[in-house]
């Protein structure tokens, strides 16, 4: 069976490089970095709306999410 425990810990590696994670710099000023995401489908609202889209300042860290309808 592949789910018991003594199968997860002496599984072979696929062979795949795992890749390095690097630190952003913090930046100066507000709205000079964001980040921009989409997540979704989702369950549709009573306004049709079933995608999300968030603006993340890496300043401030404020963000803004708001539903939309699709991404296109």
């Amino acid at each position: 069976m592949k789910t018991c425990l003594p199968c997860q810990f002496n599984k072979q590696l696929s062979g795949k490089t795992v890749g390095v994670m690097k630190s952003i710099k913090i930046p100066e000023a507000p709205l000079r970095v964001l980040a921009l995401d989409t997540s979704g489908p989702y369950c549709r609202s009573s306004k049709n709306r079933n995608h999300v889209v968030t603006l993340a300042d890496f300043f401030s860290r404020y963000m803004y999410s708001v539903a939309v309808t699709n991404i296109d």
